[in-house]
């Protein structure tokens, strides 16, 4: 595909998940590589010479002779005859912050500079901190710190590494920090962006990976010594820059465009469902669900928003308007009795704001505690598990199947409700288990369906009760919440029909991944032939 070719597509191709991303990181490769705009044979050769002088005796520079790494100039690809490579210290000044520790932190005097404050936007937000040094501590060790305008800040440290911002000088003095560097390149005729778009581009960031020690990434002088960048005539330069930061403003303008439709396709799906919920007679539910179908194409062409459809049957499901009533089925006042007396267990009266929706005269209001009771689970040491299915019975935590054992705690279906981690996620159990002492398991009494239970459970949204930095399952809290009992033969109808409609979710959903996933190919395909070409 030739070049123009591509950007004539560009709108159809960021369709695809992530396509904006993968397209910015396309045409900043593309830039580097020669290929972005063309070459002019009366351009002045990129081999320019450079003054350091000036640059590393104001900032007090040391320049290391470090050694080279073979697997990063593997890294290095065919540029045009008019380019030039080079290490990254040839062309450009960098200086890391200094270590500074928590006992020198001050409420005012010169600010230090946070890894934090560099957004991912590549803005600079220096409101978001408050860490200072003594000007009389800065004057006397870290004068050579103090950042100037013009200075290219990058986060050198953390799971974002790799965001960078231009400084602009904001009335009063900032100085680096730890995990921060700043870079500029060491010629004033250079085109100050192509440094940036350099540092964002994939090429670099692989570079600095191939050094990466240990799992948190962290980098230095010493790192970026190593890297290579190539450097195009300085009229090529501004022709580049001027191209990227055309095609940029696409970029932008698309994935503005992207998130509007994706926001009215949310809001529409949203307002769809509400109709079917709010719907009190058969006409208007039926009027609801056609509308939905008539635009199910539209409503649902994202995996996100069958989420909220499933949601959607839960709810319908436990306010009676998924299936028909049958005027034949034993009352749930009559299963109510039956429950209270099993579980023997009193509860609090239920208010009338606290009922959110009408219900069919057969069903019953009820606190959870009436019907349910949450039991701790056994803390069944990890040494007593099997990682394998040759042991007989599956052993839950708070979310999902975290060993086999070959004895059983619990001998009936039940359902694992996460108490602690993963709070209020659910799991069905239908042979014997174990449930380790971070969840909680609910055996339903007779006369409740165990897969209506679980349809009931997963209805209340359990996970908004978890509180606390690590959330917690508080079965006191859970107890009080108000939901619907049905008559039990409705229960079974109901769960047949909700085991109907998830498998269209399932569908749905599926189908949605296998489309994403094609156009992900055929992005990562284009891609890879414009960058080959």
């Amino acid at each position: 595909m030739k070049l123009e070719t591509f950007f004539d597509n560009f709108e159809t191709l960021a369709e695809a998940p992530n396509a904006v991303k993968k397209l910015r990181e396309l045409i900043l490769q593309l830039a580097i590589q020669g290929k972005l705009v063309p070459q002019d044979e009366k351009d002045e050769p990129a081999r320019i010479e450079i003054d350091k002088k000036r640059l590393i005796q104001k900032r007090s520079l040391s320049l290391p002779n470090i050694s080279e790494k073979n697997d990063i100039m593997d890294l290095k690809f065919k540029i045009p005859e008019n380019w030039y490579w080079y290490r990254l210290s040839d062309v450009i000044f960098f200086q890391e912050g200094p270590g500074i520790r928590n006992w020198q932190f001050k409420s005012q005097g010169i600010k230090l500079l946070n890894v934090a404050n560099i957004l991912p936007n590549g803005n600079l937000f220096l409101e978001n901190s408050d860490k200072f040094v003594s000007e009389d501590e800065f004057n006397e060790k870290y004068k050579h710190f103090l950042i100037e305008e013009g200075d290219l800040l990058f986060a050198a440290s953390g799971g974002s590494w790799g965001k960078s911002a231009w400084f602009k000088d904001p009335g009063y003095g900032v100085m680096l920090n730890t995990s921060t560097i700043r870079l500029r390149f060491y010629s004033d005729k250079f085109e100050p962006n192509y440094l940036k778009y350099y540092l964002d581009s994939s090429f670099f960031k692989k570079q600095m990976i191939l050094q990466l020690v240990g799992q948190q990434p962290n980098f230095g002088s010493t790192h970026l010594s190593r890297a290579y960048i190539p450097i195009p005539p300085l009229e090529e330069q501004t022709r580049i820059i001027a191209r990227v930061d055309q095609l940029m403003s696409l970029c932008d303008e698309l994935e503005v465009r992207q998130q509007k439709k994706h926001e009215s396709c949310a809001n529409i799906n949203s307002a769809a469902l509400d109709r079917l919920l709010v719907a009190r007679a058969p006409e208007g539910f039926a009027q609801g669900w056609r509308r939905i179908s008539d635009n199910f194409d539209l409503l649902y062409d994202a995996p996100e928003n069958v989420g909220a459809l499933r949601q959607s049957i839960l709810q319908l499901a436990v306010m009676g308007k998924l299936v028909v009533q049958d005027e034949r089925d034993e009352p749930a006042r009559v299963l109510l009795k039956s429950i209270r007396d099993q579980i023997k267990k009193s509860s609090n009266s239920i208010e009338e704001n606290e009922i959110l929706y009408e219900i069919p005269k057969t069903w019953e209001w009820v606190r959870l505690g009436e019907i349910f009771v949450f039991e701790y689970g056994d803390g069944l040491p990890k040494s007593k598990r099997a990682e394998n299915e040759n042991a007989k019975f599956p052993v839950y935590g708070s979310n999902g199947i975290v060993g086999y054992h070959d004895e059983y705690l619990i001998d009936k279906p039940g359902i694992i409700v996460g108490r602690k981690g993963s709070c209020g996620a659910l799991n069905i159990c239908f042979e014997p288990f174990w449930a380790t002492d971070v969840s909680y398991y609910i055996i339903p009494p007779a006369g409740i369906n165990l897969k209506f239970a679980y349809i009931l459970l997963k209805s209340l949204n359990l996970e908004r009760l978890g509180k606390g930095i690590k959330p917690g399952l508080n079965r006191n809290e859970a107890y009080q919440l108000v939901t619907s009992l049905p008559p039990l033969a409705e229960q079974r109808r109901i769960v047949t029909k909700v085991d109907q409609l998830m498998s269209l979710c399932d569908e749905l959903e599926a189908g949605l991944m296998r489309s994403q996933a094609d156009s992900e190919r055929l992005m990562e395909a284009v891609v890879g032939r414009m960058l080959a070409a």
